[in-house]
């Protein structure tokens, strides 16, 4: 027999007595295993998982995604009544949201949107919210929920107000500027040059009148404007009964074998230790 085979009979037989040695620990680690997947298995629901587009004409979509994430974080501090005020729904219908996030979108070379003729001052990226719920019934509720909680955070609040003040002013500025084309329009009627303002004004009223609309929807809007709406949610399925004791019974073997791992290791070093005094 030659070194080779007499080394790995050896080391075979050592791995065998270090098992042996910790097998009840590692029994104890199995039956956690399985206590965990169990339990996992029977207290996970299936949810649905679905998203909207949206933009904002106000503030930065970077800013309506970070109080998205700290909306998610007070839901799941399980502040209930807190946060069924600032959304305006039930606590009953809360706990019905599982988990809130979003992320920053570049849709300009999208072709599955449909966008708004104003994609706002912050250019083409818009703001996809996810969502997961255990129950779709509620979905509208839930995105009125998020419009109406952005609205009323102050520093929304407070550019929304300047904002549309500011749309307001240019809406009764282009006012003036129409009533000075009507003005204009009886000279020109008076003096029978009906085709000179035809080919030179008309086309600047329409551009006016144009401008005034885009000002208007402004004035109408909501801190975010939903571009598409919650799609139809696809269903999650949490795990099987053996796959989740499987995976459980394999991160804990792993944890056995990383602790027996640190104590076989600790031993040898104060064996080694004292053997050097």
């Amino acid at each position: 027999m030659s070194n080779k085979e007499i080394d790995i009979i050896e080391l075979t037989a050592k791995t065998f007595n270090i098992f042996k040695k910790w097998m009840l620990l590692y029994i104890i680690f199995i039956a956690i295993g399985i206590g965990v997947g169990l339990y996992k298995y029977y207290n996970t629901q299936t949810y649905f998982k679905s998203s909207l587009i949206a933009n904002s004409n106000f503030i930065s979509n970077v800013h309506i995604a970070d109080y998205i994430k700290s909306l998610n974080i007070e839901i799941k501090q399980n502040d209930c009544n807190a946060c069924s005020k600032r959304l305006g729904i039930s606590p009953e219908n809360l706990k019905n949201i599982k988990n809130i996030d979003s992320e920053i979108i570049d849709n300009s070379s999208s072709n599955n949107y449909v966008y708004t003729k104003n994609k706002g001052v912050y250019g083409s990226n818009c703001i996809e919210i996810q969502i997961e719920v255990f129950d779709t019934s509620n979905i509208n509720l839930i995105t009125n929920g998020i419009i109406k909680y952005i609205d009323n955070i102050d520093y929304v609040k407070t550019t929304m107000q300047n904002t549309k003040q500011k749309a307001l002013n240019i809406i009764n500025k282009i006012d003036e500027e129409i009533n000075e084309y009507d003005s204009l329009q009886t000279l020109f009627f008076k003096d029978n040059e009906k085709n000179i303002y035809t080919t030179v004004n008309y086309v600047n009223i329409i551009n006016f009148l144009e401008q005034k609309a885009d000002y208007e929807l402004l004035l109408n809007s909501s801190s975010i404007t939903v571009m598409k709406k919650f799609s139809m949610a696809y269903q999650i399925e949490k795990l099987g009964l053996s796959r989740s004791i499987i995976i459980s019974i394999l991160i804990s073997s792993l944890a056995w074998f990383i602790i027996v791992f640190l104590l076989e290791i600790r031993k040898r070093v104060i064996i080694y230790n004292k053997s050097n005094k």
